[in-house]
């Protein structure tokens, strides 16, 4: 499990030109765009960051980053306290990932930020490669068309 910051990019292009009564309206339901959320973090083979709630308490479903889309970029940085952390940008919103406070008695070695920044660009790598091959691999029957009868 991962503390997950999501915020907003700045002058970001993902952003509607007519967000005036979403601002209105978000201090009254949304308070500070800057939400704070443990969760379970998982990379997929087919490059994407799954969010979901951690420990099951909360109701909510799971997000879905891609790391193929063009604006996506991630990499290490260090936060307010020293701390060296991840960050993911896509589609308009910049996330920071690190890790929550480790129980007294955990042995359990956890994967440093450099290890989950290694880990996207396999991930991307695969994805890629995946997608190549798929479109390669079409071979003899690729262009018929499947029917039920």
């Amino acid at each position: 499990d991962l503390m997950v910051v999501s915020s907003p990019l700045p002058n970001s292009i993902h952003r509607k030109g007519s967000d005036e009564g979403h601002k209105k309206l978000s201090r009254f339901f949304g308070g500070s765009t800057t939400k704070k959320r443990q969760r379970l973090v998982m990379v997929t083979s087919s490059g994407r960051i799954v969010l979901a709630p951690a420990g099951g308490e909360e109701k909510r479903a799971k997000q879905e980053l891609s790391l193929l889309a063009s604006d996506s970029c991630w990499r290490t940085q260090r936060d307010a306290k020293g701390q060296l952390v991840w960050c993911v940008d896509t589609a308009g919103y910049h996330y920071t990932f690190e890790e929550s406070k480790p129980s007294i008695n955990s042995d359990e070695e956890r994967p440093s930020a450099e290890e989950w920044v290694e880990c996207l660009d396999k991930a991307k790598d695969m994805a890629l490669s995946q997608s190549a091959n798929a479109q390669r691999n079409d071979g003899p029957f690729g262009d018929m068309s499947s029917a039920v009868s």
